[in-house]
């Protein structure tokens, strides 16, 4: 009878450690499975991640050309654009016009040409413009050179300051899409994490339920085996 118990138990233990083994090789094939998705999933948040880095630097990098092209308006100047080169160049609009204004004279025009190809000094041009003439002239010039430069350096601080502004606000947009970013890889890694978690605690406990399984095993073969040894006929010579 006890020869009886301990062959049902062993194959009993027989067939809940096969079952066990085949689930342990479901678990197995599903946390490479997870482990598998983790690396893919924190990869492919790294290259979002990266991605906004490359767009925040190129955004950043492109701030200079972006509003050194950009019109300030300083309402005289009917939006030129913000460099103290730009004042004094193109044939010298603003300050011609700024000039013009303050010019009481009605021979501007023909002092301007003069001054241009250096004909004109502060004696004047003999028997054309007078001493007063270019004194004048000369008034006006140099005021309006000052209004220019005035406004260039007033309009180089507005884009300095706009460049900078626009920099920070990029890196303050850069940080929060990074958070947001980071904040869904974590609950999409964690909700992988939290499953891989599971199935080691379920990989854990199949392992010491086989540990148990093999030592019972091992009593019930030697149990076996004595009530075999026992039970065997002796024919008088034991």
């Amino acid at each position: 009878m006890a020869l009886l118990l301990a062959v049902f138990q062993k194959m009993r233990m027989v067939r809940e450690k096969n079952q066990l083994m085949l689930d342990q090789t479901r678990i197995e094939s599903k946390l490479k499975r997870i482990a598998d998705n983790i690396t893919r999933t924190q990869k492919r948040y790294t290259s979002i991640i990266e991605q906004i880095r490359q767009q925040a630097t190129a955004m950043q990098n492109n701030a200079s050309m972006m509003f050194r092209g950009m019109c300030f308006g300083d309402g005289m100047s009917g939006g030129n654009i913000f460099d103290a080169a730009s004042w004094l160049t193109s044939s010298n609009t603003n300050l011609i016009s700024r000039m013009r204004g303050a010019y009481s004279g009605d021979n501007f025009d023909e002092l301007w040409a003069a001054h241009q190809n250096g004909s004109l000094n502060t004696n004047g041009v003999e028997g054309k413009y007078t001493a007063a003439d270019a004194t004048q002239f000369y008034k006006v010039l140099s005021d309006a050179q000052t209004v220019n430069s005035m406004i260039s350096q007033e309009q180089n601080w507005k884009y300095q300051y706009a460049v900078q502004d626009y920099k920070n606000e990029v890196s303050i947009w850069q940080q929060a899409q990074v958070e947001a970013i980071e904040a869904e890889q974590d609950e999409a890694v964690g909700q992988l994490t939290y499953e891989q978690t599971m199935l080691e605690l379920d990989k854990t406990r199949n392992d010491e339920r086989l540990q148990m399984i093999e030592q019972q095993q091992q009593t019930y073969n030697q149990l076996a085996s004595n009530e075999i040894k026992n039970s065997a006929p002796t024919f008088g010579l034991g």
